[in-house]
């Protein structure tokens, strides 16, 4: 393969993960370890564990998962057309429902005016609040109004994306299986019409036909 080798997404991964890997020795037989992890540099430490933690991903790359992997591909690749429409309604709804809490919680000043006291906190909380999570509950007068359009309308449009993802992974698990199967079968009549074949070649003249030649 040579230099195409290197440039293959998961070899690409690798590298990324690799230097962090590499600079984290270097602190830490360098003696500055403690310094940098106590430090002003806390934050830095933190994103390298971060991505030093996301070599995890790797094991999609083994080969034990890859036909798995190839299929999930696949099934998201063909969901893709039908996801655009969901995917920026949900956009739309997770944006909407953040300004909406950022807004009625800094209205009020009910106590969670410094957890939405940016729209970068209020999507936080958000998709928190999206996926069933209600680390927050005691709301402003707004913010329940907010917190019950979000049970029930925000989280089940949040879920059609995903829910349509599920269904094409479920459709090429099943188009995977009878590709299975459909090339066990290949592979089994081939090897019927070989033995066959082999099995004729031993036989004397004639037999091919039914009868041996009586001359």
């Amino acid at each position: 393969d040579g230099p195409r080798a290197a440039l293959r997404p998961w070899r690409i991964v690798d590298l990324v993960f690799i230097v962090p890997g590499i600079a984290y020795f270097i602190l830490f037989f360098s003696g500055d370890f403690g310094s940098v992890r106590n430090g002003d540099e806390h934050e830095y430490f933190l994103f390298v564990q971060f991505i030093l933690l996301s070599r995890v991903i790797r094991v999609l790359s083994f080969r034990r998962w890859s036909r798995e992997v190839e299929v999930v591909r696949r099934a998201v690749i063909a969901a893709g057309p039908m996801l655009l429409l969901p995917v920026f309604l949900s956009a739309q709804i997770f944006l909407t429902l953040a300004s909406l809490f950022v807004l009625t919680e800094n209205l009020e000043h009910r106590g969670h005016e410094n957890d939405f006291d940016n729209l970068i906190k209020g999507l936080y909380w958000t998709s928190h609040f999206l996926i069933g999570e209600w680390s927050i509950v005691d709301f402003s007068l707004g913010g329940s109004r907010v917190c019950i359009f979000t049970c029930v309308y925000g989280m089940m449009i949040f879920a059609i994306p995903m829910n349509i993802v599920a269904e094409a992974v479920q459709t090429g698990l099943a188009l995977d299986a009878q590709e299975k199967i459909e090339a066990e079968e290949r592979e089994r009549l081939e090897a019927v019409r070989a033995a066959g074949r082999s099995g004729l070649g031993s036989l004397p003249p004639g037999s091919s036909t039914g009868f041996v030649s009586a001359s």
